[in-house]
């Protein structure tokens, strides 16, 4: 059972017309409405990068002025006499400073080594066949001479001082054996092995 009649034919039926007036200006305006909204970004954008490259360019011409200015000083400056006078000062103080400490380390070996232990190393390595007269030292060069009853005494000694504390590492530079007065004398002289003079 029917509760609706239909008293239109469907020629007389009316239509869902989209394309109208209304429909139209609706998407004019949408279109209008977002052409804006990109027109306005890409202007705000823009202004944004413009001011980017305002603010570069005026650091760029502030540390060029600064530049500038370093230049100039750098092309006036004079020569400070108290600064020159200051730094001969540093430099000679230096100097004798570097002296002293070659000084004070030319003698720590003469600390190591002092002259009651050369005593005693002479001591305790004695040879009956031969007898010190003279023993000098100055520095790391050491002169002894004396009397040999025999020439074979001195290399005997020597042999026997070599293997000493005092003298390891020492070297005898010069010897000399003669004979005076019908006995036979010798010089010898050492220095530090590794600084031969």
């Amino acid at each position: 059972m029917k509760h609706t009649i239909n008293l239109l034919p469907n020629a007389l039926k009316p239509q869902l017309e989209l394309l109208t007036i209304y429909t139209v200006m609706i998407a004019m305006m949408l279109s209008f409405m977002s052409m804006f909204g990109m027109s306005s970004y890409m202007d705000h954008d823009k202004r944004l990068l413009i001011m980017e490259r305002d603010a570069l360019g005026s650091e760029i011409n502030r540390k060029i002025s600064v530049l500038n200015v370093i230049n100039a000083e750098l092309e006036n400056r004079l020569e400070d006499p108290m600064l020159i006078q200051s730094t001969k000062s540093h430099e000679s103080q230096l100097k004798q400073k570097k002296r002293l400490v070659a000084e004070l380390q030319s003698r720590d070996p003469l600390l190591e080594h002092s002259f009651a232990e050369l005593l005693e190393a002479l001591a305790l390595n004695h040879s009956d066949e031969l007898w010190l007269t003279s023993i000098t030292v100055i520095g790391e060069d050491m002169l002894f001479a004396g009397h040999a009853a025999a020439p074979s005494a001195l290399p005997k000694w020597i042999t026997q001082l070599s293997k000493t504390k005092y003298f390891a590492g020492r070297e005898f530079d010069s010897a000399k054996l003669q004979l005076k007065d019908e006995q036979l004398v010798f010089e010898l002289r050492t220095s530090k092995g590794e600084d031969t003079r």
